[in-house]
């Protein structure tokens, strides 16, 4: 890696009730990045109009312990999420569309 440490560092650690509100804003401007291509404003402005709905999910999924970590950069700021959970109870392979908001899809 390449230039200051501050921007090229970063923390991996479990995300707490607090930190909702900075993942789901990351998580916001990293769909805006990947799928701005393929998606119209309305669609983004609908799903960040959710961000209230949105946190009240991660606060039951953490609360129940579903895994949420994000990535943080030497400042302390958000720079990305992953979640893990339970497998979706499913017969056979699970098809790519199974496979939500990962960008396979």
């Amino acid at each position: 890696m390449s230039g200051p440490p501050d921007q090229t560092r970063f923390y991996v650690r479990d995300a707490a009730q607090a930190d909702l509100e900075a993942v789901l804003a990351t998580k916001a401007r990293a769909w805006r990045e990947a799928y701005g291509h393929l998606r119209d404003e309305a669609f983004f402005a609908a799903a960040e109009a959710t961000l209230p709905q949105q946190a009240e999910h991660w606060r039951r999924e953490l609360a129940r312990g579903t895994d949420l970590w994000l990535a943080e950069d030497a400042r302390g700021r958000c720079v990305g999420l992953a979640s893990a959970g339970p497998a979706s109870p499913a017969v056979g392979p699970v098809p790519v569309t199974e496979a939500a908001a990962t960008g396979a899809a």
